[in-house]
Parts: structure tokens; sequence; C-alpha cells
């Protein structure tokens, strides 16, 4: 009871509190892997007692996904850490994945792709992608993170995408980790 009581209060806080990074790295991964999001909580952290959570108008505005980039060792470091708000589609959690490209790229040989996670808005990945390329080869390039729901009986769609330039990046110990705000759209930029 003391651990319903303590989640409430989380999840019931401000948004400094109920949205910190720290909350999604340790809580809605536990909620990610259940079967059905929805009757895995219990009464006491009902949706609608967290409402402020998967508030339809924060889901609309406030698509982001988080992202650290680092170079060091002749490869350019992208973590992809976790995404918020993801839209629900079809009344259905979405299984998202983040795609990733170095533009320009005509023949899509930086492609790089996520692990799928199952039925949530507000997935966690932690997962590291490595792209080997000179300093002045990424400088030249633009970072882009498409966020797409996998689709097992239907085609993938995009749920979001953010294009990062990368001419400012410098060889250092130095991450650069941020919350980017995800576009949504139907049309996707050109890889050349």
């Amino acid at each position: 009871m003391k651990l319903d009581a303590y989640l409430k209060f989380i999840f019931t806080s401000s948004p400094d509190v109920a949205l910190h990074d720290l909350v999604y790295t340790f809580f809605h991964p536990i909620l990610r892997d259940e079967d059905n999001y929805k009757q895995s909580l219990p009464p006491s952290l009902s949706i609608e007692s967290s409402a402020r959570l998967l508030d339809d108008k924060i889901l609309d505005s406030n698509r982001k996904i988080k992202i650290s980039l680092q170079y060091k060792n002749n490869a350019l470091y992208v973590m992809i850490m976790h995404c918020k708000n993801l839209a629900i589609s079809d009344g259905t959690y979405p299984d998202p994945y983040v795609k990733t490209y170095l533009l320009p790229d005509p023949q899509r040989l930086t492609k790089r792709k996520t692990k799928v996670a199952r039925k949530t808005i507000n997935p966690t990945y932690n997962q590291m992608l490595i792209y080997e390329l000179t300093l002045e080869d990424v400088r030249n390039r633009q970072l882009l993170c498409g966020v797409w729901d996998c689709g097992k009986l239907r085609e993938n769609h995009q749920l979001g995408r953010v294009m990062i330039d990368l001419s400012a990046i410098q060889a250092a110990e130095q991450t650069v980790t941020q919350w980017y705000p995800l576009k949504v759209g139907n049309s996707t930029p050109s890889l050349s």
C-alpha cells in the first residue's frame, strides 16, 4: 500500500516531477512491458487518476524525443533515450521504434534502427547508434530521426520526426543531451 501511495504521489505531482526524466527511465519501461497497460495499474493509479500523463492536449502538442550526441574516437555516437507523448491511433497504443539517417544519404547507407517498444506512448530505448565517419563528414550532415509505429497487419506509419543540424558538433568528450520536439506530417524529407 505504501508503494501505491508513493507512485500516486509521483504521477499526480507537478509536471516537473511527474514528467521528469527519472520517472520515464524507471517507471515507463515497467508499465510498457505489461500486456495491457490500463489493466496493469492498481485502482489508485488508474488512467483517470493519472490523467496529467495522458492528457490529449499534452499528447497533441508535446511529442518529444530525447537524444544524446557525442563525437569521439572517429565516430558519432547517437543515444536514443526516450520519446514521450506519442500519438494514440485507432484507440490503440503504438509499437514505436526510431529510425535514423545522416543526410544526405541517397543510397541509405546510414540507416539505423532501435528496437521496437511494445504498446506505449512513452518508450524508453537507451540504445546507442554509431556512425563511423570523420568529424568533417559529420559536420556536413543532418541527423534525421523518425519515430515510427511498427504495424503487424498494416503498413508502418510515422508518428513524428526531427532534423538535427550537426554542423556545430565538437570533437571532444562533451555530450549534448536534450529533448527535441517531434514534427508531425505526411511528408518525409528527401534522403539525397
